[in-house]
């Protein structure tokens, strides 16, 4: 009997691919590196870990306090590059909420630098002549 394998949840999506069983819809995901200052930020945004309820039982450690895994029932994935990202969600609306205060932001910071909204600057040269 020959395997049948999903090329496109490797060969396509690369590593950090999110498999749709984990999604839900009206939310957005994110890739956050294992440390704990990176889960800690985008706590504080509004996001929150992502568990495997599809495993049947969860093994925490060995009985041991000091030797339990801190990853448990996460999702997690191995980037290519060795860093372990645990996948986190956040609801759309908390998400337009910081995307639409970083566009406001920006546009403070460039206003401050003498932009002007709706005005492209232009690059190159410019001649004007007084004929």
């Amino acid at each position: 009997m020959t395997k049948k394998i999903n090329y496109e949840l490797v060969g396509l999506q690369g590593p950090l691919y999110i498999d749709p069983k984990y999604k839900r819809s009206g939310f957005k995901y994110v890739w956050a590196s294992s440390d704990a200052q990176s889960i800690n930020l985008y706590k504080n945004l509004g996001y929150e870990i992502v568990r495997d309820e599809s495993k049947e039982e969860l093994i925490v450690g060995t009985g041991k306090p000091a030797s339990s895994s801190p990853h448990s029932s996460m999702v997690t994935a191995q980037s290519r590059c060795g860093i372990l990202h645990i996948l986190m969600e956040i609801p759309e609306e908390l998400w337009q909420d910081f995307e639409d205060f970083k566009l406001r932001e920006n546009s403070k910071k460039l206003a401050s630098l003498g932009h002007v909204d709706g005005i492209i600057n232009p690059t190159g040269s410019i001649k004007i002549s007084g004929q």
